[in-house]
């Protein structure tokens, strides 16, 4: 009898260590996605190119146009920040585990407007250190954006930087 709740009390303990422990695997995803995010921002908000430069994936820097791109994107989101909040995060694993897609949306108000910001990142890409990184951003203005809160650029995932761009548009 002894035995049996010493057992039942390791098991217990086990399944309950297991339940946090994936809690907090998935808490680490999300606040790594809010970091990032915030990383952008902090960038955006300072003018900082080469910052959001170092933020991207060697593929997305080597996009020809990709500086243009990112002056684009710090003249489109005008104002000094102000509040924000995640729309939806989605975090996956490629099949082999090798690889992490980090996909998330924050809806952010600055003092110029409220805006939409959709990021798809790559993380722990083995084997293919171009994909590091934040492979696309894409900004729209919340007024612009038809795709009722779950704003997702093209839905391409297209690398770089996309200013105003939506599903319909990249459909023509």
């Amino acid at each position: 009898m002894r035995l049996i709740k010493k057992t039942l009390a390791f098991l217990l303990a086990l399944a309950l260590l297991l339940s946090v422990s994936s809690c907090v695997l998935v808490r680490s995803d999300l606040e790594q996605m809010q970091d990032n995010f915030m990383d952008v921002m902090e960038k955006i908000q300072s003018a900082d190119r080469e910052g959001i430069l170092s933020l991207l994936s060697r593929e997305a820097k080597e996009l020809a146009d990709v500086e243009n791109q990112v002056d684009g994107l710090i003249s489109y989101v005008s104002g000094m920040m102000m509040s924000s909040f995640t729309r939806y995060a989605n975090t996956s694993l490629s099949e082999d585990s090798e690889l992490k897609e980090y996909r998330y949306c924050y809806q952010f108000s600055t003092t110029g407007g409220t805006y939409r910001m959709y990021i798809y990142e790559i993380a722990g890409a083995k084997g293919m250190p171009e994909r590091e990184g934040i492979f696309s951003i894409y900004v729209i203005r919340r007024e612009e954006d038809i795709s009722n809160g779950e704003y997702r650029g093209d839905g391409m995932d297209t690398p770089g930087i996309h200013i105003g761009l939506v599903e319909w548009e990249a459909e023509k």
